[in-house]
């Protein structure tokens, strides 16, 4: 057996001090970059990449033969599907470039260098190998109301030491349907610049400050804004980059308990286009996205249902105390505060009097 290939795991969101770690971006762009110390000063007769599928399956992935060809040869690819995604330059052996992420990327890989052409070379060796850990980035998920507005947070932990080139955001609403739908490049503009309208139409919806380069704000949130939004942080002299994912998700009709205002009962109906309030007495209000619901007077209690186009309803109680029963209860309240007062002073005299010498009851 003239080589040996030593294929160790590479896993998912698994992080371990002795491995190196990636990280990768559906519909985006990775770097392997593999630098084993055990390589300098030494001649490599090849270069081998395998990936861990479980099982104790370890699958070709591809190969570099210094001295043979300038050509990576891709193995495979019925598997993978990487043939037209991977890249190499024979000025970097040991990195490889992988473009067009997808999920059936994440897993373990390997990279092994073969440095002797038989096992009896006592002087050199023969199993030069790294391992390599992509990670899937951090994940939040915000939920809010249709036609109401969201402000996402993303979190990255960016490259302290590194200056930020570009921040971009990628919408992903499944079945492979990504977008870049906003790009930020703190160097070069303080605006925002919105790309793909026809996808998204968050055009006159979205909002950027510039102090806060990784948060976006959407506003009059729709059900078609219900996606999970990437971002990709690229920077100036580092070829990877840092990302971060938030899932938003939309609720089709919102209304909440009423609270109390100055005496009034008051909330909002949230249902977007199309959508409609039934009010008591059997009779409908339309609301066009949302709508504030106050009710200050005792003959508009009862039942109010917010309902959105697609027949989704959420119910409330509105209840208002009216004035003949608030002055009934104060007159009440204030018989009993005067029967309270006149008992106590009656007792209070018959006390003293009690206290008085020569007093005989």
């Amino acid at each position: 057996m003239l080589q040996r290939e030593i294929d160790v795991f590479l896993l998912l969101c698994f992080v371990t001090a002795a491995l190196a770690q990636n990280q990768g971006c559906i519909a985006g762009n990775t770097t392997m970059k593999f630098k084993p110390e055990k390589l300098i000063g030494k001649e490599v007769i090849s270069y081998r990449w395998s990936v861990y599928k479980g099982m104790d399956l370890f699958i070709r992935y591809a190969m570099f033969e210094p001295n043979v060809s300038a050509d990576l040869i891709i193995y495979n690819d019925d598997i993978f599907h990487h043939h037209d995604r991977i890249f190499h330059s024979p000025d970097e052996p040991a990195t490889l470039y992988l473009t067009n992420l997808r999920k059936s990327d994440e897993g373990y890989y390997v990279f092994y260098a073969q440095t002797c052409l038989t096992f009896d070379d006592s002087n050199c060796q023969n199993d030069v190998y790294e391992y390599l850990t992509i990670k899937a980035f951090a994940e939040d998920q915000v939920s809010e109301c249709v036609a109401g507005n969201v402000t996402m947070e993303f979190k990255p932990d960016i490259l302290k030491d590194e200056e930020v080139k570009s921040y971009t955001w990628i919408w992903d609403q499944g079945h492979e349907s990504f977008h870049m739908f906003a790009k930020f490049e703190p160097n070069v503009s303080t605006d925002l610049i919105t790309y793909f309208e026809d996808f998204h139409r968050l055009t006159g919806r979205i909002f950027h400050n510039p102090k806060e380069p990784t948060t976006i704000n959407i506003t009059d949130l729709r059900e078609s804004d219900e996606a999970k939004y990437y971002l990709e942080i690229r920077y100036a002299n580092f070829e990877n980059y840092t990302g971060y994912n938030i899932y938003l998700r939309v609720k089709g009709v919102c209304f909440d308990d009423p609270v109390e205002i100055k005496g009034c009962n008051v909330t909002t109906c949230y249902t977007g286009e199309h959508g409609i309030l039934k009010i008591p007495s059997d009779l409908t209000e339309v609301v066009n996205g949302l709508k504030l619901v106050k009710v200050c007077d005792e003959s508009a209690s009862g039942k109010y249902s917010c309902c959105n186009a697609a027949g989704t309803c959420q119910e409330q109680v509105f209840k208002v105390i009216g004035s003949t029963v608030i002055i009934t209860t104060l007159i009440i309240v204030l018989v009993i505060a005067v029967a309270v007062g006149v008992t106590t002073g009656v007792l209070l005299f018959l006390k003293k009097r009690r206290e008085v010498p020569g007093f005989k009851q």
